[in-house]
């Protein structure tokens, strides 16, 4: 470590003891960190790779190793093939002894569920949504009593997947139906709500100890996020946590809101208090690479280090919320799919900087410093004053209790020892 270094981590040192102090005698609150993990088994099962340091590993024990506490898998009805509760029971107890609690995200369709599809599975496509909810029920009571019966431990069950328009197939499928809050309410979300009700009444009834969760994509629209959620607690749906996803890299209608963390955690605030629900982010992602080439977030750059530095702060920010109880971080062992921008592996199975994250969100600031720090170690001459200016700067923010921006000034040096 070059002489600057010394000096500015000594600089620094009096108001980092105090900074970790203060941290210290917080009581750390309960937060679910996990990952949605669908393609786990799968990739288990066709001799995938994995390796994390260099050592190859099954992939949900990398996760566990790292600090992830739950995993969650996608259900579908149809009982064939991949994400089948067959296919996911098995997998369940596969990694029994990861040390993470298993979570289920129940489809109630033979699809992954999203904002822009919902359909019906094919065994009740004809049904009506009161036969629909009747099938709903009991198809959930079954697979619950299933899993107890296997000594699997649901920790946490998400009653459809971004079910901002409905559900089974009691959907809106065009703009002009979602715009008429009158018409959605009588055509889609009563129909949709009985549904989702006769599910999370089997899991309640049959699982006393499992947490429910409702599901939504639209966090930016927080009115109509709010009044869901409400809407949900009304017609006698008995949820515990309101699900928001929160994907940067997707585009938002007519530019409504950017894409930051910061908005982000106020919206989910605000749904979570006009709505009484606490907040789980049921999925999320950043890319490291991409073919657009453009940061959907302009303080993290699209790269290994901008993915890990995005994930270190949305998850140190989720924790530090008090309306905001957990966050799945959706498809990170997808490295050969379509989530392969997002993953948390290379393309040859090798665990991303990113990886760090899940760690090192209970000290951003400090793991900004340390990161910095290594990354100058290698730096050419010609660039040492540059970049050690920059760390000089930081270390001046960080004294003076800038505690955010000195994190940024210390990762601008990082970034640009990296270049």
């Amino acid at each position: 470590m070059n002489k600057f270094l010394l000096v500015a981590a000594g600089g620094a040192a009096l108001f980092t003891v105090l900074y970790l102090v203060l941290r210290t005698n917080r009581a750390e609150p309960e937060f679910i960190v996990g990952v949605r993990s669908d393609k786990a088994g799968m990739m288990h099962d066709s001799g995938m790779k994995c390796f994390d340091l260099g050592v190859e590993k099954e992939v949900l024990s990398v996760f566990g190793e790292r600090g992830v506490s739950h995993y969650a898998s996608g259900i579908k009805v149809s009982p064939v093939g991949r994400d089948s509760f067959e296919y996911v029971r098995k997998n369940f107890l596969r990694w029994g002894k990861s040390g993470m609690s298993p979570c289920v995200v129940l489809y109630l369709s033979d699809k992954p569920g999203s904002s822009e599809c919902q359909e019906a599975p094919a065994l009740w496509s004809l049904y009506p949504p009161g036969e629909k909810a009747l099938a709903a029920g009991e198809f959930t009571k079954k697979m619950v009593r299933d899993f107890k019966s296997a000594g699997v431990k649901i920790k946490l069950y998400s009653i459809g997947c971004e079910t901002d328009y409905g559900v089974c197939g009691v959907f809106a499928d065009t703009s002009c139906a979602r715009g008429d809050a009158r018409w959605m309410k009588g055509n889609i979300q009563n129909g949709a709500f009985k549904i989702i009700k006769a599910a999370a009444d089997a899991v309640r009834e049959n699982d006393s100890r499992a947490k429910i969760m409702l599901s939504l994509s639209r966090w930016y629209d927080v009115e109509g996020c709010a009044d869901y959620f409400s809407a949900a607690k009304k017609s006698g749906i008995d949820a515990d946590y309101a699900g928001l996803s929160f994907y940067p890299q997707s585009c938002y209608e007519n530019g409504v809101s950017s894409p930051s963390i910061k908005n982000f955690i106020r919206s989910a605030e605000i749904i979570s208090a006009k709505s009484g629900l606490p907040v789980i982010v049921t999925g999320a992602s950043y890319p490291h690479s991409s073919s657009s080439g453009s940061s959907p977030d302009s303080l993290y750059p699209i790269s290994e280090t901008g993915q890990r530095d995005w994930l270190i702060d949305m998850l140190a920010a989720c924790c530090e919320s008090p309306s905001i109880k957990g966050f799945f971080y959706n498809s990170p062992e997808d490295y050969a799919g379509q989530g392969k921008d997002s993953a948390l592996f290379s393309s040859k199975g090798e665990a991303l900087a990113a990886m760090d994250a899940f760690g090192a969100f209970r000290e951003p600031v400090m793991s900004a410093f340390e990161y910095a720090e290594k990354a100058l170690l290698s730096v050419a001459a010609k660039d040492a004053a540059e970049l050690n200016a920059l760390m000089e700067q930081a270390g001046f923010l960080l004294r003076d209790g800038s505690i955010e921006e000195a994190k940024f000034k210390a990762r601008l040096a990082e970034y640009k020892a990296s270049e």
